[in-house]
């Protein structure tokens, strides 16, 4: 028996003397070799939604000065002013966007839209404010120009760095578009004033910075500092209030741009964190919706642009009197778009879209016998805007494991607004903008349009391999109704022209998109509109409705990048 106790104290002792080793080992670095040090990765890749909050800061700018009969040559009639001020105040809205992850690097598209009151003023007042080419100054004179932000919209492009899993670093740019109201008066000794006013939806470009830390599985928060630019604007005033002083106008030349900074939530839809080797490639896990699929995405459309109207006579059938071309509309947008396919084979989808159109030509031709000799004026477009929108309902009736075709109806809207600075004559009539020219930086025409649509059309999806679809669309336009109107500032007799029309168009649309996980695709577009009025009118003050035809063409080339929830595992079924 005391043999048999000792043999276990032994055991015990060397039991626990082993144990005391293995601890000491453990203190010390060891070397060994095994599988290549892993890292989570696809933290970041997927689809997110979220709200944000901030203020804007910085300054802009409002120049004005008076004009006399609408001559570049008495531009300072009333003098010339600086008019900056700061753009100041909240804002807050909701946004969305899309990520994918490669190793640290995280790139993606974001689209925002926010409610605003970023506003500011300029004034000066007292004998520094003078008419009369300066000769004349009373102590209520003063003159003013402002400005109001009431709602602000981006979409950017994002590239970031992740300094830790959970702490992303981003660099920004992209579009950023707002309906801004705008202002301003000239007011000498409170006898005469001079002002205007109006409202648009401007469009330019934003850039900035920010960071986001993720702080649970599917949140995270973030702040960013952006600067936004929306472009110039001009408004002429009337001949002056209460009283009209013969010839005298005044000219406010807006810039709006300034500083936003914000904080945000975002929730996301991503891949669970799986453990891979360094520098494996991921790809996404796709999220089950059932027997639907949901897709949602962004793009970049380039585009150029040409609108005519053909102004006829209200007493002479037939006569056309004059003829105003817009061309070389070039266009910058931003879209989000979506599509919801049901297994049934109905399926739903849409865009809605918003840019500038900053450049173009407008040529004004007027004929005998309304103007003689024949008059032909360019000036040049800029500060211009468009946005637009579709939505289609349909049903797939043929299906295959690598493609469906579909037949749909549905409804677009697009609205375009351009502006015209400057006139030069260049065919005979010496009664037009001649024998001076109007400066390239006096607005003399505006063109505003909304063209309503009904759409009936096909849309197909075909599976190429190799991870490449193909989508074609096609609508017939039906019905098409124009209503807008025609500005010339330069003529308060006839400023504005309402006009409107109903006809027809059609519109095309082709996109090859590169799938490049299961549920991320990139792809590249092009589209073609067109819209005309069979019947159409302008209608004059105190005459009957002027006959009049319209046309509108829009295309060019886009980019887009979508995240598919629901995919299936081959082809494009559903």
């Amino acid at each position: 028996m005391q043999i048999a106790r000792g043999l276990i104290s032994t055991v015990a002792a060397c039991a626990l003397l082993g144990m005391a080793r293995a601890s000491a080992a453990d203190l010390a670095p060891i070397a060994f070799k095994g599988p290549p040090p892993t890292e989570s990765a696809g933290d970041w890749t997927g689809l997110y939604l979220g709200v944000n909050g901030g203020g804007g800061f910085g300054a802009a700018n409002a120049d004005t000065f008076g004009l006399y009969g609408a001559n570049p040559g008495f531009r300072l009639a009333m003098g010339s002013y600086g008019l900056g001020h700061d753009m100041t105040g909240g804002l807050a809205g909701a946004q969305a966007g899309v990520n994918w992850q490669v190793d640290r690097w995280v790139w993606g598209l974001e689209a925002d839209i926010d409610w605003a009151d970023i506003r500011g003023r300029g004034l000066l007042s007292g004998p520094m404010v003078r008419e009369n080419n300066g000769g004349g100054s009373f102590p209520g004179n003063f003159t003013a120009a402002g400005q109001t932000i009431d709602m602000f919209g981006t979409l950017r492009a994002r590239l970031g760095l992740l300094a830790t899993p959970s702490l992303l670093l981003y660099g920004t740019a992209g579009l950023a578009y707002g309906d801004v109201k705008q202002d301003g008066i000239f007011q000498f000794d409170s006898r005469r004033g001079f002002a205007a006013s109006g409202h648009a939806f401007q469009v330019g470009w934003t850039a900035g910075m920010g960071l986001e830390y993720r702080i649970a599985p599917h949140w995270s928060v973030k702040g960013e500092y952006l600067y936004y630019d929306l472009g110039k604007r001009s408004l002429v005033s009337s001949f002056g209030f209460p009283t009209p002083s013969s010839g005298y106008q005044s000219q406010f030349d807006f810039a709006t741009r300034g500083s936003l900074a914000r904080i945000g939530i975002n929730y996301r839809w991503d891949d669970t964190p799986v453990a891979v080797a360094a520098g494996m490639p991921l790809k996404a896990r796709p999220v089950a919706l059932s027997l639907w699929q949901l897709e949602v995405g962004a793009r970049y459309f380039y585009s150029s642009g040409r609108t005519r109207y053909r102004l006829g006579d209200p007493f002479n059938a037939g006569q056309l009197n004059s003829q105003l071309t817009y061309k070389a509309l070039d266009s910058n947008a931003g879209e989000g778009f979506g599509r919801i396919d049901h297994s049934s084979g109905v399926f739903a989808k849409g865009f809605a879209g918003a840019g500038n159109i900053f450049k173009g030509t407008n040529t004004d031709e007027d004929f005998p016998p309304a103007s003689f000799p024949y008059s032909k004026t360019v000036a040049s477009v800029n500060n211009g805007s468009l946005w637009y929108g579709t939505i289609d309902a349909g049903y797939n009736f043929w299906k295959g494991p690598t493609f469906k075709i579909g037949g749909f109806v549905g409804y677009n809207h697009f609205y375009e607004s351009v502006n015209a600075y400057g006139c030069a004559q260049v065919a005979g009539n010496q009664s037009i903008c001649a024998p001076l020219s109007i400066s390239g930086d006096t607005q003399g025409l505006s063109k505003t349009e909304n063209w309503d649509s009904l759409r009936v059309g096909l849309n197909g999806v075909f599976d190429l391999g190799r991870q490449w679809s193909v989508t074609l669309d096609g609508a017939y336009l039906p019905y098409v109704h124009l209503s807008g109107f025609d500005n010339h500032w330069l003529r308060p007799n006839i400023n504005p022209l309402p006009q409107s029309g109903s006809g027809w168009g059609y519109q095309l649309e082709a996109i090859a998109s590169y799938q490049m996980t299961q549920n991320l695709s990139v792809g590249v577009g092009s589209r073609y509109w067109y819209a005309r009025t069979t019947g159409g009118t302008t209608q004059f003050p105190g005459f009957p409705p002027s006959p009049s035809t319209f046309t509108s063409q829009r295309y060019g080339g886009f980019i887009q990048a979508s995240y598919l929830f629901g995919a299936p595992a081959h082809g494009v079924a559903n």
